[in-house]
């Protein structure tokens, strides 16, 4: 699966849905595994689908097993520079 790239206003809007679950300083010692299992555990499951559409090509959602949302969506935001993102989300005064 290739990692999609969020335009400015999906990136908002995945920094909007994270902003509630993530704190940017504690995160940035974490492992991958660690972040996703943090986020992923704290989220309910609409911010998770919300999540989950933003980060997956349309169609992937319905094919995927649990697991492979969740190993999909994480390294997709990774890719996307969640951290760097959710900082500046912050700075602007959104988060």
């Amino acid at each position: 699966m290739e990692a999609k790239v969020l335009n400015f206003t999906d990136a908002m809007k995945l920094a909007q849905i994270l902003g509630k679950y993530i704190d940017t300083e504690s995160i940035r010692d974490m492992t991958v595994l660690d972040f996703s299992l943090d986020i992923f555990s704290q989220m309910d499951v609409d911010d998770i689908i919300k999540l989950s559409q933003l980060l997956l090509a349309d169609g992937d959602l319905e094919k995927m097993q649990p697991d492979e949302v969740i190993t999909s969506c994480t390294n997709i935001m990774i890719q996307n520079g969640i951290v760097e993102m959710l900082g500046a989300y912050k700075q602007i005064g959104f988060g």
